[in-house]
């Protein structure tokens, strides 16, 4: 039995992705992988709303938030990051590698900042130079609804904007250029419905004049620019997973339709939310911030988190998440991203409460299953790759 992944990246890759992968190699320097590059790297402008330039690395998300940061943080650069999850976390401390000055403020748990907060961290800290902030964390399944108005505020304050969009490209909204963005980061495991191992970094022309005579060679800006204005990289990359993107993108952006997509990821995370609750699972993130694409709750009353996580897995091959860090064992996540139906979604329910039914807990899994097939019935998914 394959696996059925509700985790918040890798996600379940379709047949006609993996497929992709196995086209013959071709060489990096040549006209057919030009071809290729391009194809990919325009489908990526469309995903981002945006003229700025487009990176694209061989390398995890976290290798593309290294690369922002290698480029522009030097000994004693000010970086305002807000911490409410592993994710914004792991961002501070990185940029503390680099010889930063981290400005932060943690944020209660299922929470994280507004713009107000954003203003204030800003007023309090007036030599700051960048926000480095995440729109999506997983960790604790927190999303940033007014994160355009957040970057607004720091770039009508003349700070360098860097947004971590490596969880959410693909599931909710993006405007680059719209959203005064000056880098953002996606990767293509997540709501792209690809492997995992590219990364993918939107940069503006204020930074490419900022990350010139850097301390990096395999993540230097102006060395990707150069290769990138002949449709190359600088360095080997992952051939397969170019063919893999270019092919979840076309699937996205033109069979699909791009907004069709982000209206199914919303509308799976309202059943997925609403389903959940009736069966006495309660969401862990304040309303406000709750995401599209995990779906985070305390768990269930009667039932550990590691035992429901750890039987799904065992006998229906179904894998969710954990908490990470300080949530471990305290929350579940599950992730609601990429190429999902409903009959994936129904599957999960299904086994969920047969979970509970072997523990002695009964719930209302006919009005769970009834609201996932109201919303299938409305929002049908177009898809079977």
């Amino acid at each position: 039995m394959d696996p059925l992944l509700f985790t918040p990246g890798p996600t379940n890759v379709p047949y006609r992705v993996l497929k992709a992968m196995a086209k013959p190699m071709i060489t990096h320097r040549g006209a057919t992988f030009r071809s290729l590059y391009s194809s990919v790297e325009d489908k990526i402008k469309q995903l981002l709303d945006t003229e700025n330039e487009v990176f694209l690395l061989t390398a995890s998300g976290t290798g593309g938030v290294e690369a922002a940061i290698a480029n522009l943080v030097k000994k004693g650069t000010k970086v305002i990051v807000p911490i409410f999850g592993t994710f914004s976390e792991r961002i501070a401390n990185a940029v503390k590698t680099y010889g930063g000055e981290v400005i932060t403020r943690k944020y209660k748990e299922g929470t994280g900042p507004v713009k107000e907060d954003i203003a204030a961290l800003i007023d309090e800290h007036l030599n700051a130079e960048i926000l480095f902030i995440v729109y999506n964390d997983t960790s604790p399944g927190v999303m940033l609804k007014d994160i355009d108005q957040i970057c607004k505020i720091a770039k009508d304050n003349g700070l360098i904007t860097i947004v971590d969009g490596i969880s959410i490209v693909g599931g909710a909204p993006v405007h680059v250029d719209a959203w005064n963005i000056d880098v953002f980061i996606g990767a293509t495991q997540k709501c792209l419905g690809t492997p995992p191992g590219l990364s993918f970094i939107s940069v503006s022309r204020e930074v490419l004049e900022k990350s010139k005579n850097i301390n990096t060679i395999y993540f230097s800006f102006e060395l990707f620019k150069k290769f990138a204005e002949k449709r190359e990289t600088p360095f080997t990359p992952a051939i397969p997973l170019f063919y893999a993107l270019d092919e979840a993108l076309k699937i996205i952006l033109s069979e699909i339709g791009y907004k069709r997509w982000l209206e199914l990821h919303e509308r799976r995370a309202e059943a997925l939310y609403k389903s959940l609750e009736v069966m006495n699972f309660i969401p862990f993130v304040h309303e406000n911030f709750r995401s599209v694409v995990v779906i985070s709750t305390s768990g269930h009353p009667s039932l550990e988190c590691p035992a429901l996580k750890s039987e799904l897995e065992k006998k229906y091959a179904i894998n969710i998440s954990g908490g990470l860090g300080e949530l471990k064992n305290k929350i579940i996540r599950v992730g609601n991203m990429g190429f999902l139906t409903w009959r994936d979604i129904l599957t999960l329910i299904a086994a969920i409460a047969e979970i509970l039914l072997e523990h002695g807990i009964e719930e209302d899994v006919s009005k769970a299953l009834g609201i996932i097939g109201n919303y299938a019935a409305k929002t049908p998914i177009p898809w079977d790759y």
